[in-house]
């Protein structure tokens, strides 16, 4: 069965990163690969974690930890502000416990504390640590405008352009069009790829258009067409692909709501036949009473008995503070729920250990799996992460797949995260997807206020001003990740929240 492409977006969530403060360190730097991987989104990227790690289903939050953390130990504590200085990362020796120590990165930021450059130096006999490659971050108010990726010339002892992505933005900093373009053969820049997006009128993203670059011309590839209700919110999505004269459709993705249009309820995906869309798969979304998402349940289309299918459902536990511990799935085989796979976390001492665990049917147990485990320091800040290590039937032991980093912080300035004012609560899914409903009660009819989010590395994606006595939501496509969501009267904060949102 085909996935479509939302789908595997929201499948591929566990692969970005451990912490959104990592997310411009490479997918992998197992031998014989480059560490920076230049073709890797700059902030797709992921430091240990590999696909195979909740294989057909959805893999769960994982990077509910480090900054997230902080406010689960002590959510009103004054913990300062750190800077993530220097990363010391290696391949795991097979059969044991030992990490190697193939390659450093460092970390430079601007002015206004955005990480504005990555080198990354590569261990040579000696040992020593020589240049290998870097990552450029040019930033237009707060937003990043340009990621550059550059390769060490080892013969002219300088920095080579190879690869860079070109982000821009309209006045209201909703992005229009992403751009990537690389360093050919003969050393001249060349396009390769354009996104860009089309407003409506009531200002959401209406249309969005991926074209390559051919023939030294932009020539159209695919294209979306997203619709919205009356509330605001997104309700489909048409997926075409251009045949040289007109936009075939493929298929058709559609968001399903409550009631009252508030909250999140299924998801339907649709393919294009010659009869008419036709049903292919869908999911079902429940939420706690905090909002958060508890349990979703997967269904495929049988055509022939003309009805659902059953296929597999997951739910998720947090604990009393928001903070996810645990993901569990179940297939559903020969008219039964059969356990499938479970993941969850311990918070030991300071350190995160996230263990996989399969269903043995023989002896209807749990078997250990996998694990990655995080360490942190006094202050939560992140400083050793490991995996995948598998369980050899007695204890934990690397695999070829095992990789370790650890991480060097220096206190940037101590400042309180605590609110002044007290907050007032909001409804709202989480996990949360873009375009999403947003209701808080308390927004006073007849004042203004701020809405602000931004990632980790405290980059503001998101600053508008809002009415209140009205719904909202972030209409603005971004990477999933973990976010932060702060709500502002008279400058002073009155919601805050981290955001898990998915692509």
């Amino acid at each position: 069965m085909k996935q479509p492409n939302l789908m595997t977006s929201m499948w591929r969530i566990g692969w970005i990163a451990i912490l959104s403060f990592l997310i411009l360190i490479p997918a992998t730097f197992a031998q014989g690969e480059e560490f920076a991987d230049r073709q890797s989104p700059s902030f797709r990227l992921n430091l240990l974690r590999s696909g195979n790690f909740a294989p057909n289903g959805q893999t769960p939050p994982y990077f509910w930890s480090g900054v997230y953390l902080r406010n689960a130990f002590d959510p009103n504590g004054d913990l300062g502000s750190f800077r993530l200085d220097s990363s010391l990362c290696g391949v795991g020796i097979a059969g044991g416990q030992q990490f190697g120590s193939e390659f450093k990165a460092y970390y430079s930021y601007n002015m206004e504390g955005q990480i504005s450059e990555v080198v990354f130096k590569q261990e040579r006999p000696g040992p020593i640590y020589e240049n290998f490659s870097r990552k450029v971050f040019s930033y237009t108010n707060g937003q990043i405008t340009s990621y550059l990726f550059q390769k060490w010339n080892v013969a002219s002892s300088s920095w080579q352009d190879d690869y860079e992505e070109l982000t821009a933005y309209d006045s209201d900093g909703i992005q229009m069009s992403f751009t990537i373009r690389e360093v050919d053969m003969s050393g001249q820049w060349t396009n390769l790829m354009k996104e860009e997006r089309i407003l409506d009128q009531d200002g959401n993203i209406g249309e969005v258009r991926t074209a390559k670059w051919e023939n030294n011309a932009w020539l159209d590839t695919a294209r979306k067409e997203i619709s919205y209700n009356d509330l605001g919110f997104f309700t489909q999505i048409y997926e075409q692909s251009w045949n040289g004269n007109a936009w075939d459709t493929l298929s058709r993705e559609s968001a399903i709501y409550g009631s009252q249009g508030f909250s999140w309820d299924g998801y339907l995906y649709e393919e294009k036949t010659s009869n008419g869309f036709e049903r292919v798969l869908r999911e079902q979304y429940s939420y706690d009473n905090r909002g958060y998402w508890s349990e979703m349940l997967l269904q495929s289309w049988d055509s022939q008995a003309n009805s659902w299918k059953d296929e597999s459902r997951e739910s998720y536990d947090y604990t009393r503070k928001g903070i996810w511990i645990s993901w569990n799935r179940q297939d559903w085989v020969n008219n039964a729920w059969v356990n499938s796979y479970r993941q969850g976390f311990e918070n030991d001492g300071g350190n995160r250990l996230d263990v996989r665990q399969s269903w043995d049917a023989n002896s209807s147990a749990w078997v250990k799996e996998l694990r990655t485990l995080a360490r942190y320091d006094a202050n939560f800040n992140l400083i050793e992460e490991a995996g995948e290590q598998i369980w050899n039937g007695s204890a934990w032991e690397n695999s070829t797949n095992s990789k370790r980093c650890q991480h060097f912080w220096s206190e940037e300035t101590a400042t309180s995260i605590r609110p002044k004012l007290p907050q007032f609560s909001c409804n709202m899914s989480n996990p949360y997807r873009a375009y999403s409903p947003i209701s808080c009660d308390a927004l006073e009819a007849g004042k203004n206020y701020a809405v602000k989010l931004s990632d980790m590395q405290g980059r503001m994606l998101v600053d508008k001003n809002i009415p209140g006595g009205s719904n909202f939501s972030i209409n603005k496509k971004l990477p999933a990740g973990i976010y932060t969501l702060n709500i502002y009267e008279n400058q002073e904060i009155r919601y805050a929240r981290k955001v898990l949102i998915r692509e």
